[in-house]
């Protein structure tokens, strides 16, 4: 061999070493690929799911649509799995953070999707962090189905006999005849308001005419109306002063002070002259019944 190849140790050492070399950079590269090897500062943080749907070691960490990590490890712990994974630390998760499975391609593919909190205090990443139910294609899927047959279902009770768009369609033709009526009504009513405006108007140009044609009496009326005031409240007066003096003469009379008062209120002035007027009533009587008794002629 050293007769054909005087130099084969020294192309074995140089091909040792690029064998070396070439694992290492593959070892790194995989590492680095895998989260594994980074050269910035980086958090563990736990996350425990009831399904991860198919999230693989090795999967992409997403927050605000960056890839901030790689998925470390995945295991079953009791009911839950739990999820691993290394971070960067310059994101600076908050309290109130959620963590969600998402596809994150149309071929399959799975990440962990970090949605950051607005907490004041930052998260603890000591603690086992509660991911939320993973949203996968299937699952989407899955409710995208059952959201179809519910639209089915409803889409079969409107068309029924009895159903929603019958009753729509009965309810849209009162409807129509209900403003057919209302604007046939408008129309009675416009046309009898048209009827009442002109008969007013008829009503006010006669009234007019009446005030025109007597426009020289009302004047002469209006004129004289303050003198007729005038004399009724000097009629009004002289009743009063009428009236106070009725009202002193029946009080003189109640009080039987002067001649009527006594002749009004003295009962034996009053039987003696209703006495004297039967005796003149009497004579009266006689007289035309017996003149001659009373009256003498005598002719020389």
């Amino acid at each position: 061999m050293k007769k054909f190849y005087p130099k084969l140790r020294s192309i074995q050492i140089k091909t040792g070493i690029w064998t070396v070399v070439i694992l290492v950079i593959f070892v790194l590269g995989f590492l680095w690929l895998t989260n594994r090897l980074s050269m910035g500062s980086q958090d563990v943080i736990k996350v425990a799911f009831s399904d991860v749907m198919g999230l693989e070691v090795g999967d992409k960490v997403m927050s605000r649509g960056m890839e901030v990590g790689r998925v470390n490890s995945i295991k079953a712990v009791g009911d839950r799995v739990l999820v691993e994974a290394k971070i960067a630390s310059e994101i600076g998760l908050k309290q109130g953070s959620q963590f969600i499975i998402s596809d994150s391609s149309l071929m399959g593919g799975k990440a962990l999707m970090i949605l950051p909190g607005e907490g004041l205090q930052p998260l603890d990443l000591r603690l086992v962090q509660t991911g939320n139910n993973p949203e996968g294609v299937m699952n989407l899927i899955g409710k995208a189905s059952s959201a179809l047959d519910q639209l089915q279902q409803t889409l079969a009770q409107l068309h029924e006999p009895d159903g929603l768009l019958t009753k729509s369609s009965n309810l849209l033709d009162s409807a129509d005849k209900a403003v057919q009526n209302t604007g046939n009504l408008a129309r009675d009513i416009k046309t009898e308001l048209s009827i009442t405006i002109a008969k007013v108007e008829q009503l006010t140009t006669t009234i007019n005419d009446i005030v025109l044609e007597n426009r020289t009496s009302l004047k002469n009326t209006i004129s004289q109306s303050p003198a007729a005031i005038g004399r009724i409240n000097s009629t009004l007066d002289s009743l009063q002063s009428l009236s106070v003096k009725l009202g002193t003469t029946a009080e003189a009379l109640n009080t039987q002070e002067g001649t009527a008062g006594k002749l009004i209120n003295n009962k034996e002035l009053y039987e003696k002259l209703s006495t004297i007027v039967d005796n003149l009533d009497a004579l009266v009587k006689d007289i035309k019944s017996n003149p001659k008794k009373y009256v003498k002629f005598s002719v020389f």
